[in-house]
């Protein structure tokens, strides 16, 4: 049987929610943890997601869990650099997908990719 790849979910609104219900079609995948400023929608998305998701409400203490191989940054576009730069400096290394655009100002990318 092949090992299940798990993802973590940063930002948990309309687009994560998205994500959510695209994963649960690929095999041997798990949505195994979201983040999410906002409460409620942490809730309800965790609520989406089923049971033994993890919770957080800051996405640093998700990357600094060992519950996720791959992450997905669906936060609003102008957190992408800072979320990013922090996926970069976790503790190991993850996959990631983020939403479009990946950074709204020009030195936004040029910090990224000097990172």
């Amino acid at each position: 049987m092949a090992e299940i790849l798990r993802y973590g979910l940063i930002g948990a609104g309309m687009m994560g929610r998205e994500h959510v219900r695209n994963l649960a079609l690929v095999p041997n995948s798990r949505m195994a943890a979201i983040s999410d400023p906002d409460e409620r929608t942490r809730t309800e998305t965790a609520r989406a997601v089923g049971d033994g998701v993890k919770v957080y409400a800051d996405h640093r203490a998700l990357l600094e869990s060992a519950e996720i191989d791959a992450v997905i940054v669906a936060s609003p576009n102008d957190t992408h650099r800072a979320i990013l730069e922090d996926v970069f400096s976790a503790p190991r290394p993850l996959a990631i997908l983020v939403e479009k655009p990946v950074c709204t100002a020009a030195e936004d990318l040029s910090a990224l990719d000097e990172a």
